[in-house]
């Protein structure tokens, strides 16, 4: 899957040990000049008009000048290569433009040369010329509306002068909707071809003043704007309408976004995206749709489990619960486990099912893999776990192209280097399969350390705090079983769910060092941006290593 943008969570903010999965999600492209036939190319009536404009306000032949055939034949000679290519009319423009210096034809010409070189993807240079047309004719609405579209498409919003470029274009967007309605009609042009021509113009100031404000985040301003642009232009652009989708989703206006994309998706190079982010917008207006897992559960909602507070097991009454002492001796066998077990291997088998949105999971996905972990302690006391699968770790290894990673490893919340990162409570004693079992709630603190688990989605990160329960064999103090929740829900990225249910098997090593409890499934519930899926993960046949352990590792890691 070329071209995507790797989210990842983590366990332990402070690049501790793995837990949660890595989402890859298609990124979307810079738009092109190719998906918008408005710039670039000049009408009969686009030079009249602009003819028009430089006669009345003076910049034409003085009384007495003479005609200069020279000038008058190049002219003839840009007006004819309209209809080449962007480079052909850049050689004739910029050759008109050092021939003839002080031509009355310059502000044409300098128009054509700032869409030319948008055309062709040479921004300066389109900046130079917009502001060399300008300087000649201030009021020169067909610079002012292509600059208004070509600045914000072309300017990378967190540029070095990015804020003061996309200023300029909207004040250009801003004098071009002034002045378009005052223009005055060419001679032997119809009323209705005059207008035409201006709300296309129009269009274009509309369009650009609309991915200025989705940029900013003003996204019912652009809605607006670019609505305008689509009902006023007389062909609309796809990418108008594929803006205006995205403007419409990320107001939350599924049903109008997805009207949008549906536009563009007709014809033209936007149609795979425009379908791809339509059937995004579907998801999104789903998953919308459907109630917070903390609240009352909807019949589609009835794939995942229950929260960890919302079905609190039974324990007996009357016992009392030595939380101190339950909490001292999970500790030492986390401790233990660190010590004796820091490298071993196993077969690892996932099984993934797709949700659709009445809750039914969909034919599932198996892989097998063969499983190493490497655990060792920092300088700083906490963990580093790494992971590693037919020796990589990439989101392409597992089905849908989310990678579930570290979610076994979350017993060492109870490593008192840990622990202490946590609130824990004693509900009593319980059973895990049939065995007398302390049931221990656990609640990750808001402050005071990172995040347990963290989603890094661009660069940025969002703690995930969690909560959960434990079961603690009374008899050993081994945790036998983990379920989590998160604390709270990330609206800006839409994780609503995180679930996972881990238990734990005893597993004797052929070192004699003993019996130790690895992970034996862990069952994994997510719904992010639309992605609702199941994940069972089955591990068996664990080995450990004891010699040759960095050779070994080096080996499946390569």
């Amino acid at each position: 899957m070329g071209g995507v943008t790797t989210v990842t969570v983590r366990t332990c903010g402070r690049a501790a040990l793995l837990l949660g999965f890595a989402l890859a999600m298609a990124s979307v492209p810079p738009i092109s000049v190719a998906q918008n036939a408005r710039l670039g190319s000049e009408t009969e009536l686009d030079r009249a008009m602009q003819e028009n404009l430089v006669k009345d306000r003076g910049f034409g032949l003085k009384k007495g000048e003479k005609v200069d055939k020279a000038e008058e034949a190049a002219y003839k000679a840009f007006v004819a290569a309209q209809n080449g290519t962007p480079a052909s009319r850049i050689q004739l423009g910029e050759s008109f433009a050092a021939k003839f210096p002080t031509s009355h034809y310059l502000p044409v010409i300098y128009g054509v040369l700032t869409t030319s070189y948008f055309a062709t993807g040479d921004t300066d240079k389109m900046f130079t010329a917009g502001s060399r047309a300008l300087q000649l004719d201030p009021q020169n609405v067909d610079v002012m509306a292509d600059l208004a579209v070509a600045i914000p498409r072309r300017v990378k919003p967190d540029g070095p002068d990015a804020a003061e470029r996309l200023q300029a274009a909207e004040v250009y967007a801003h004098r071009a909707i002034d002045i378009i309605p005052t223009l005055t009609k060419p001679p032997k042009t119809d009323d209705a071809s005059f207008e035409k021509a201006k709300n296309n113009k129009l269009a274009l100031a509309y369009s650009g003043l609309g991915l200025i404000d989705i940029d900013r985040q003003k996204y019912e301003d652009a809605r607006a704007e670019l609505s305008q642009a689509t009902l006023l232009a007389s062909r609309p652009d796809p990418v108008d309408y594929y803006l205006l989708g995205n403007a419409d989703a990320r107001g939350k206006h599924y049903d109008e976004a997805i009207a949008a994309y549906e536009k563009c998706s007709a014809s033209g190079p936007m149609v795979d995206k425009c379908k791809a982010a339509a059937e995004s917008a579907r998801l999104e207006a789903e998953t919308l749709n459907l109630e917070s897992p903390g609240g009352a559960r909807a019949k589609a909602d009835s794939w995942y489990p229950l929260d960890v507070d919302k079905d609190v097991p039974e324990v007996a009454s009357g016992t009392a619960c030595p939380l101190n002492e339950v909490l001292s001796g999970a500790g030492k066998r986390v401790q233990e486990l660190v010590a004796n077990v820091d490298k071993f291997t196993a077969t690892e088998v996932v099984e993934h099912q797709g949700v659709d949105p009445s809750g039914q999971l969909r034919a599932p996905n198996i892989r097998k893999y063969n499983y190493l972990v490497s655990i060792a302690q920092m300088p700083d006391g906490y963990l580093n776990v790494e992971e590693y699968r037919d020796g990589g770790s990439s989101p392409d290894q597992f089905p849908d192209h989310i990678a579930t990673v570290g979610t076994p490893t979350l017993v060492l919340v109870f490593h008192p280097n840990h622990a202490k990162d946590f609130t824990m409570t004693c509900e009593g004693l319980g059973q895990w399969q049939g065995r007398p079992a302390w049931q221990v709630r656990f609640e990750e603190h808001n402050d005071r350390h990172p995040a347990m688990s963290a989603l890094v989605m661009s660069g940025r990160a969002f703690g995930l705090r969690l909560r959960g329960r434990a079961w603690i064999l009374a008899d050993s103090y081994q945790v036998a079983r983990l379920e989590s929740d998160l604390l709270n829900e990330i609206p800006e990225v839409r994780l609503r769910l995180q679930h996972e249910d881990i238990e734990y098997r005893p597993v004797t090593f052929s070192n004699g060092k003993g019996e130790f409890w690895l992970p034996s499934s862990t069952q994994f519930y997510m719904d992010f941006r639309g992605h609702r899926f199941y994940r069972l993960h089955r591990f068996t046949d664990f080995q450990l290593f004891s010699v040759g352990v960095d050779q070994k590792l080096s080996d499946l890691k390569n």
